[in-house]
Formats: structure tokens, C-alpha cells, sequence
């Protein structure tokens, strides 16, 4: 039996949190002394079959068997069945089905804790009467894990001895398993039937939002506002820093409510959970729910006039005082260099 990761892509790229995934995969295949298998999911995938073959961690790579290919050369990401559209897998009925069909084969089946994740593996989870784990963040055996609870606030350990596993892993917690030069892609690759067509369910289309420049959960730096910006002209600033960094723009419920930034920038519970290199955090209080979202971030900048807030005790470094005067400063001193 082997660790199974539902690996989400996108353009041919497998994503950080699927990556991530498979680290908490290898090491629970380590402690039970087996391997990990990597499901790519889709029609004519080739791109990121590929790349699924050069992820260090990975024993094998399935795939599905749409035009008899199981070499993963085939390229390009389009297509799919009929009367969808190329990005049709990502239909969750269909998913959990053939997981369902394959579970014979798996010990552990993972998936990160997305919103295709937290979708497919509790209808995998009811289909075959097995108990779910959510938002593994550590791994402490083959069955021993530790979750969070109340909001991240708590870290509990739990234990499951059902066969599969099923659990979504919180991406935020592992760093993205390492991508070999394509010389050294070694993962076999099997063509697995794919699912067969919900007729109940079709996907017509997916957009980004035009405010969005890419999945802030892949954003290598972030720059947020919160509850201290009161107009468009003020956002305008904090913009104006995202573009001096290459930073994506993230934003507390607080500016989401305030029609500041779109849905999709939202950073916390019931947004995007990220781990950026950088995160600043500019006029954000550091409310529980926010911080849940990007307390895996490798280095956090807080820019607030409040020293009592409690978003500087989550910071590496502070700027204190107002974001009008110290945004502008801190563009031109970056455009300066």
C-alpha cells in the first residue's frame, strides 16, 4: 500500500500547498516504510505529470489514462470530457469517486487543505465510513498527528487507526518539496481509468479576478492592509509597495468589507492561508482570525501607529507610526536603489 497526494495544478505547475503535501506524505511513508504515489488529476496533463516526476519525495505518478499515454509526454493542460472544460477534474463528486474505487491501494490518502481538498475528502470520507483528519500540521508517526484547534490557538495531537487515513494537510506547516532538473525525473508513471462523468454537476468556467495577480497561497511576498484604511486613495499606497516589492496584495476582513480589495485578497480563517518569505502587515490589528492565515510566514513586517497592537507580537520587525507617512518613504527608498 502506498501514501496517495491529490495534487492540484494549474498551467502545468504543481501547486506550493500540493507540494507541501508531499512532505508531510514522505514523512509519513518513512514512518510506515512505505512510498508515496502522486495522483495527477486531468485530461492531457502532460506538463504537470512531468513535473510530478522530478518532485524529490515521489515513488510514482498516476495519472489518467485519457488517450493511452503513460509517460507523461504528452503536453499542454487543456481539454477534458465532453461537454466541459479543461479544468473538468476539479469536480469533486467525480474525485472522491475514484479515490473510493482506488482506496484499496492506499494506506493514507492526502490532500492539501484547500477548497478542492475540503471538498473532496470528506465526500471520500462518507463514501467509505472512514473518520477524517482536518489541518494535519505535524507528523508524529504513520496514524499520530497533531492538529490545531480554537483558531490555531491550540495545537492538539490525535491518533487514528483507520485504513485509509484521510486527511488535508495545512500546506502552511511543510516546506514545498524540491523540484530535481529534468534529467533527474525517476517516478514511474501509471495510467489509472479516470472517473466517470457526473452528469449532475459541470464546470462551465474558472476566472481570477482581474485585481488578482496570482494565488496569494503561492505569493513568494505579501503586502496587507487592514482596518486602518479609510479610502481608495489610501489603498492606492499600499499598492504602491506591493509593486515596489513584486509583492501580491492581501487584505483583513475588515478591508474586504470595507470594498477595498476583492474577495480573493482576503488573508485569514475564512480566506487564504499563506507562508510568504514576507509578509507586511500595514494598519492590521492582528485579530485571531487573521493571524490564523499568515502565521507561517518566514519573515513579518508590522507598520502600525498602536504599540499595543497585537499584530507586532507576531512581527520580526516594526515600523511604528502612520502608513501615510511611511509608505511613501519606504517607495522611494526602494525605487531608489
Amino acid at each position: 500500500m502506498t501514501v496517495l497526494v491529490l495534487a492540484e495544478h494549474d498551467d502545468g505547475v504543481i501547486s506550493r500547498p500540493s507540494r507541501s503535501t508531499i512532505t508531510a506524505a514522505r514523512a509519513i511513508a518513512d514512518a510506515a516504510a512505505t512510498t508515496v504515489t502522486v495522483l495527477v488529476p486531468g485530461f492531457r496533463a502532460g506538463d504537470a505529470v512531468a513535473m510530478a516526476r522530478r518532485l524529490t519525495g515521489v515513488d510514482r505518478v498516476n495519472r489518467f489514462g485519457d488517450d493511452g499515454a503513460a509517460n507523461g509526454s504528452d503536453s499542454g493542460t487543456t481539454g477534458g470530457t465532453a461537454g466541459g472544460t479543461g479544468d473538468s477534474w476539479r469536480l469533486a463528486g467525480p474525485l472522491a469517486a475514484l479515490l473510493a474505487r482506488e482506496s484499496s491501494r492506499y494506506s493514507h490518502v492526502l490532500a492539501p487543505a484547500t477548497s478542492l481538498g475540503q471538498d473532496v475528502l470528506p465526500r471520500l470520507a462518507g463514501l467509505l465510513e472512514r473518520p477524517m483528519v482536518s489541518d494535519i500540521v505535524q507528523v508524529r508517526g504513520a496514524h499520530r498527528f497533531v492538529r490545531p484547534e480554537r483558531s490555531g490557538q491550540m495545537l492538539v495531537p490525535c491518533r487514528t487507526a483507520a485504513v485509509p487515513v484521510i486527511a488535508t494537510v495545512r500546506s502552511i506547516a511543510f516546506d514545498p518539496t524540491a523540484e530535481l532538473p529534468a534529467s533527474s525525473a525517476s517516478a514511474p508513471v501509471e495510467a489509472i481509468q479516470p472517473p466517470p462523468p457526473d452528469h449532475r454537476a459541470r464546470l462551465i468556467s474558472r476566472a481570477r479576478p482581474a485585481a488578482a495577480r496570482s494565488d496569494l497561497t503561492q505569493a513568494r511576498a505579501i503586502v496587507a492592509g487592514g482596518r486602518g484604511f479609510r479610502s481608495a486613495d489610501d489603498w492606492a499606497l499600499l499598492q504602491g509597495l506591493a509593486e515596489a516589492l513584486g509583492a501580491e496584495v492581501g487584505a483583513s476582513r475588515t478591508a474586504i468589507d470595507g470594498g477595498l480589495a476583492p474577495l480573493s485578497a482576503l488573508v485569514g480563517q475564512s480566506g487564504a492561508r499563506v507562508a510568504p518569505e514576507l509578509y507586511v502587515a500595514v494598519a492590521i490589528s492582528g485579530a485571531v482570525h487573521h493571524v490564523d492565515g499568515m502565521k507561517g510566514s518566514k519573515v513579518v513586517v508590522a507598520i502600525n501607529r498602536d504599540p499595543m497592537a497585537p499584530i507586532l507580537r507576531q512581527a520580526d520587525f516594526a515600523l511604528l507610526g502612520d502608513y501615510q507617512d511611511l509608505l511613501p518613504r519606504l517607495v522611494a527608498a526602494l525605487q531608489s536603489d
